[in-house]
């Protein structure tokens, strides 16, 4: 599993699943992960919304999904350690699936790869 131990700033993707509804995105999303805080930010067909959670070492993850003036989803699901979160919806009267995925790290501190030529 990933070692967010500094602040990591992620651009995703993702969606979710309702009957009726079909599958929704989510854009734009960001999210930031920090030791096992899970915090972030975006926008759906319902509207715009913040999420905060946590993600436990064993890669569980429970996340709250507040719509700005609006209502609480809960997210319960899985980080796969490969930069997908997945799992289950829940608002007491419906559930379905939803996944998000890592697009790019924003506050990545590695440089990008480069190729190394030997010394002449």
């Amino acid at each position: 599993m990933t070692d967010f131990t500094e602040p990591c700033d992620i651009h995703c993707t993702g969606w979710w699943e309702q009957t009726g509804l079909g599958r929704q995105p989510m854009q734009p999303l960001q999210l930031r992960l920090h030791q096992n805080q899970l915090t972030g930010a975006g926008q759906d067909i319902v509207g715009e919304f913040r999420l905060s959670g946590e993600l436990k070492a064993d890669g569980t993850l429970r996340l709250v999904k507040q719509y700005l003036g609006r209502h609480q989803v809960l997210y319960a699901g899985i980080y796969d350690g490969e930069g997908t979160l997945s799992g289950v919806w829940d608002v007491g009267f419906d559930h379905g699936r939803w996944l998000i995925r890592f697009n790019k790290v924003a506050s990545q501190t590695t440089p990008d790869i480069t190729d190394l030529r030997p010394p002449r």
